[in-house]
């Protein structure tokens, strides 16, 4: 493909995605007597990651012997980098939000049950199972010691119960938890209605095992600490570890292609990338984003990759400048 019809192709492709709005949404999901939701923005592999945590939160209680409700709320602050904040109480899961028609202002589960509640731009699964692992064991003096709190941060404005989170956090998530060792050390695979064999990957142990699968057979491809978001665009997998690491996997060959390539100058941008194939070996990635300079607004940030040698082009705005 030449470089003008490269050209035309990326512009056509940047007007398409610049004519749809933005809503926040949840993702609903129950294990047994496991209620998980996440609201957030996009379709980030955190949604995936949270019912990774359902699925070993059921085996947490069964293995504790803990039949009741339990909820698990995550609020994805997607629009920056922030540690999770977490809320403990014994109740129903209201939180009486500020918006009327919010989620949060009805009875999440039907009897009293254990609600862990955290807002956070990531979720650890680890700490997320010591927490509830602390809350079966101490229901108890939750539910007598929890008080009305107001939280307005985060673009949340809740008032709702929980305990004082300051001693738990420092006694909980900085000890080792032989119960959830145990728990962990198990595979949980990626869950998805289709792509069932093919590049994917499964949960273990703190690590994402990213393989390529048959019926009976799997070939490791690579480990990761974290995925943020995976795209398949015809034979080739994106895997984003966040959105400033990425790499590629050919699904044919079973490998990986790319480096691990850190995109530049992204610490602004929130929204996931879309990746259109331009040619044989060339993709387009491109987002827009929000600045304080002058100009046009959102911003538009367009990369071109080629399989075939491997090679980024950070910035296509900037060679057209040039």
């Amino acid at each position: 493909m030449n470089k003008k019809k490269l050209l035309f192709s990326t512009f056509i492709f940047l007007f398409s995605i610049n004519i749809f709005g933005h809503r926040d949404f949840y993702v609903v999901k129950e294990t047994g007597n496991i209620k998980t939701i996440i609201k957030t923005g996009y379709k980030y592999e955190e949604v995936n990651k949270i019912e990774i945590i359902g699925i070993l939160a059921e085996r947490l209680a069964q293995t504790l012997n803990y039949k009741e409700p339990i909820l698990l709320d995550f609020n994805h602050f997607y629009v920056g980098n922030v540690k999770p904040t977490y809320f403990l109480s014994f109740d129903r899961g209201i939180s009486n939000f500020n918006n009327i028609d919010d989620i949060y202002n009805k009875n999440l589960l039907i009897i009293d049950g254990i609600v862990v509640r955290q807002v956070g731009s990531s979720f650890n699964i680890l700490d997320t199972l010591k927490i509830l692992e602390y809350a079966i064991k101490n229901r108890e003096k939750i539910r007598k010691t929890q008080r009305k709190i107001k939280f307005d941060d985060f673009y949340c404005n809740w008032f709702m119960n929980s305990v004082e989170m300051t001693s738990v956090k420092k006694s909980v998530l900085n000890s080792d938890s032989k119960l959830v060792n145990e728990i962990i050390n198990t595979k949980i695979y990626r869950p998805e209605n289709k792509n069932k064999y093919g590049i994917t990957y499964y949960w273990k142990n703190n690590k994402f095992y990213f393989i390529n699968k048959k019926e009976n057979e799997e070939k490791l491809i690579t480990t990761l600490d974290n995925v943020y978001d995976i795209q398949k665009i015809s034979n080739v997998v994106f895997i984003f570890e966040t959105k400033e690491l990425f790499l590629v996997v050919e699904v044919y060959n079973k490998k990986q292609l790319s480096l691990k390539w850190r995109i530049e100058n992204i610490q602004n941008n929130y929204k996931l990338f879309k990746i259109i194939k331009l040619s044989k070996d060339k993709f387009a990635m491109t987002t827009n984003y929000w600045t304080d300079k002058t100009g046009t607004k959102p911003k538009d940030r367009v990369l071109i990759y080629s399989k075939e040698n491997d090679f980024l082009i950070q910035d296509l705005d900037k060679i057209m400048k040039n």
